[in-house]
């Protein structure tokens, strides 16, 4: 994930199918600056998706295996603090992520999952199969594109997207 000032966040997931290469004993969160400096932003059992939210502010990541989405505070130099569970017990196991203007998640889980600004579970939209991830789309930014197994799919949502480019 890319913010508006050119900070960067991105995950670093354990694939089974590199399980046996990995490098680090830990899978992490990072951060690099616009400058290339790279920093460990925190450890997690499998950190996924990563968004932030749209006044740049807030930094969300999915834990895929403990089914949450931990948040954490942005300076305006790029740096994480207050690290913090935003929502537990996901249904399903939540990888990919966006966060709508109005400040509303959207998580592919077991479907995509749509949770308010404050954590507060809104609804969750079915699939006929499992999401992997997702993102805003048209001009209007009221279509999400979905990925899934094997299919792509694309619907229109009451809210509308925020991007950060």
């Amino acid at each position: 994930m890319v913010r508006k000032d050119g900070q960067v966040y991105f995950s670093d997931s354990l694939s089974a199918a590199v399980k046996d290469l990995k490098e680090l004993d830990f899978n992490g969160v990072y951060h690099v600056t616009p400058q290339g400096k790279l920093s460990l932003v925190t450890k997690m059992t499998r950190p996924n998706g990563v968004a932030i939210s749209p006044d740049g502010r807030t930094l969300y990541v999915s834990d895929t295996n403990e089914r949450k989405i931990v948040a954490f505070d942005l300076d305006t130099e790029g740096n994480t603090s207050h690290e913090r569970v935003f929502i537990s017990d996901i249904d399903g196991e939540p990888d990919g992520l966006r966060v709508a203007a109005n400040g509303n998640l959207y998580i592919a889980a077991r479907g995509i999952a749509v949770y308010a600004a404050t954590g507060q579970f809104i609804r969750t939209i079915e699939f006929p199969e499992t999401p992997a991830n997702c993102t805003f789309g048209d001009a209007d930014l009221k279509t999400l594109y979905v990925t899934a197994r094997t299919s792509i799919y694309k619907l229109r949502i009451p809210d509308e997207g925020s991007l950060q480019y």
